[in-house]
């Protein structure tokens, strides 16, 4: 290779991203123990420099010069040492161009690399791996030799003929003839891999080559592409020919290689394949060439003992994820495609299969159809099975996913045992509004203590929840916690307040006191007078109770409430002269009563002029005036 006089520019970055990652990657593979984070690291950072430039491509090769590496028409400058290194190592080990197709992976790289980097002279066996090929300065054959010559040679079983006749039907019609035999049928392949690498700089034998293959009977193919361990140049054979034949032909020998294979590509993703092949006749086959030429490449069986690709850095993505991609791709929606959608969402691949939808506009087709199957209540139910569940992905469904989806959240409400799910799922539910409202009573008869607990919690929850959804049975119910969810939509219902808060009241369970004397704070009944009153008085209930009873009966305008208010900030044995009792939280809830609904009363006024005096700055914020004030809250000036 020549070098010009004047070095061209600069390759673009991502370009010069691979070619600098080959040599930093080299350079790690002899320095550094196999294993090295160091090395995975590097090799893992190729990989996606390689995935990003391979995207829209058929291959990428890197040819190496005497000095300098030239890639996709770019050359490396000769005075940059990495790089010049690097070309000259490779040539050491007689690599002339190594070519990277779609779906090249982290594991395959390391193999091939370190492979090269510790080369030690001699002939190299390169690892065959499915996306890298690695193209030798040493000829494989004669420098003009016809590669045709050896294939007719042992098809036609002439091993004297001197010169071939390039007829792609006779040697079909004889291919198809031969009985199997693996030593017999290895060299056929090893021949026919040889006319496709010619085909790479020759247009005739492609064209030679492409009759051939469309030629020979399926039979054939699957008997020379079955599935065989001590048969490496199957692998030799597809990952040569992939990109050389049109895409009908890639498509036979598809077809071919998959019988067998099925764990490996599925008829879904074959009859997507096909699909795709059949769009392209009579037009610009480079898209459905690539994906072909991919699938074949990945087929392609690896033999090489030395050679593990499934220790590290698995890449293949699972098989109803492929047949989506290529779905996606090519615009093609069958009920293979939707079959590997529902496939994907059974296993609770819910966010991959998000992630591919993303990739395309939202006004495809193929994207809006697998959408439906995607936010539906089947795909709700299918998350809410998992362990743990996805809250967040379920946040993204729901309620786009309908109503449907409710009755699956109501169940899964009923039977999560973590405090956490259910606070997500009650948030989800709330999000339907009313219209859950009649779903969730439903299940309030005869269910467990628990469901029940949680439904009322949801009704709670609902912002313009419909009224009347408390039975008494549940008003009346054993376990506090439902009494309590019952309560407190009691509360909310103007037509049950009352009776919400005359359970409330009666019952000795402390949250629901809380609730209702929080209540009353606001709106005070007056028949529940005397009820509020005993609580505050009462010894056996927790002081911050009691202070909750003062302060819901303070704005109260009734001269028994006045007289206790003041029974609780004067100190007892001296009330004509206005001392403090001690501070206490009964004290500081009597004063602020009196502040804010009895200020302007003769008796309250110097009550409160003596604790705005107070050293204690809680007895002082307690006694001022409130900002606000309605006048309806001042009480008669009566005693």
């Amino acid at each position: 290779m020549t070098t010009p006089a004047t070095p061209r520019s600069a390759a673009p970055r991502q370009l010069a991203d691979i070619l600098l990652g080959l040599a930093g990657a080299m350079q790690r593979l002899r320095a550094l123990p196999p294993g090295h984070p160091v090395i995975v690291a590097g090799i893992a950072a190729l990989e996606r420099a390689l995935e990003t430039v391979l995207e829209g491509r058929d291959r990428l090769t890197v040819e190496v010069g005497t000095v300098q590496l030239v890639v996709d028409g770019m050359e490396s400058n000769p005075d940059f040492e990495p790089l010049r290194d690097l070309a000259d190592e490779l040539r050491e080990a007689g690599i002339r161009a190594i070519e990277f197709r779609p779906g090249v992976g982290a594991g395959q790289l390391l193999a091939v690399f370190s492979a090269i980097a510790n080369h030690n002279g001699g002939r190299p066996a390169w690892p065959a791996v499915p996306h890298i090929t690695i193209r030798s300065l040493t000829p494989t054959m004669a420098p003009g030799a016809d590669p045709w010559l050896p294939l007719e040679r042992v098809v036609l079983d002439e091993p004297e003929r001197r010169a071939a006749e390039h007829d792609p039907e006779e040697l079909a019609f004889a291919l198809e003839l031969l009985a199997s035999d693996p030593e017999r049928d290895s060299q056929i392949l090893e021949s026919l891999g040889a006319v496709a690498r010619a085909a790479e700089n020759s247009p005739e034998d492609a064209e030679a080559l492409d009759r051939l293959l469309t030629a020979v009977p399926h039979a054939t193919l699957r008997r020379l592409l079955a599935p065989r361990a001590d048969l490496p140049s199957q692998g030799n054979f597809l990952r040569s020919i992939a990109g050389h034949v049109s895409a009908p032909v890639l498509l036979r020998l598809l077809e071919a290689t998959a019988y067998g294979r099925e764990a490996q590509l599925s008829p879904a993703a074959l009859q997507v394949l096909a699909r795709v092949a059949k769009r392209t006749e009579g037009r610009d086959q480079a898209g459905a060439r690539r994906a072909l030429g991919a699938e074949l490449a990945r087929l392609a069986p690896v033999v090489d003992p030395q050679v593990d690709l499934a220790g590290q850095f698995p890449r293949l993505a699972p098989e109803p994820e492929r047949v989506l991609k290529l779905a996606l791709e090519s615009g093609i929606l069958e009920p293979g495609t939707i079959a590997a959608a529902d496939r994907m969402i059974a296993r609770g691949q819910v966010a991959p299969l998000l992630g591919l939808l993303e990739t395309v506009p939202e006004e495809d087709p193929i994207a809006r159809a697998i959408h439906a199957r995607v936010y539906h209540p089947d795909t709700v139910r299918v998350l809410l099975g998992g362990s743990p569940i996805d809250l967040d992905l379920l946040d993204r469904l729901i309620p786009e996913a309908g109503l449907g989806a409710a009755p699956a959240l109501l169940d899964a409400l009923a039977e999560s045992r973590d405090r956490r799910v259910r606070l997500r799922l009650l948030d989800l539910l709330a999000r339907y509004r009313e219209a859950v409202g009649p779903l969730a009573a439903e299940r309030l008869d005869g269910m467990p203590w628990y469901v029940q607990r949680n439904v009322l919690a949801l009704l709670g929850r609902l912002p313009d929840r419909p009224m009347r959804y408390t039975p008494p049975a549940v008003l009346a119910h054993r376990d506090p916690r439902v009494r309590h969810e019952a309560i407190a939509l009691s509360i909310a219902d103007p037509a049950m307040r009352t009776r919400g808060l005359v359970e409330a009241l009666d019952s000795n369970y402390e949250s629901t006191l809380r609730l209702a004397l929080t209540s009353m704070a606001e709106q005070f009944p007056a028949e529940l007078l005397p009820r509020v009153i005993a609580l505050s008085a009462d010894p056996r209930l927790d002081p911050e109770i009691r202070a909750m009873a003062v302060t819901a009966l303070s704005r109260v305008s009734d001269p028994v409430v006045l007289r206790l208010l003041r029974r609780q900030v004067v100190a007892r044995g001296i009330p004509g002269f206005g001392r403090l009792a001690p501070k206490s939280p009964g004290m500081l809830a009597a004063l602020r009563g009196l502040a804010a609904h009895w200020q302007s009363h003769p008796k309250v006024v110097p009550l409160l002029e003596a604790a705005r005096q107070s050293r204690d700055p809680e007895i002082r914020a307690a006694a001022r005036l409130p900002t606000r004030r309605s006048s309806a809250s001042i009480p008669r000036a009566a005693l």
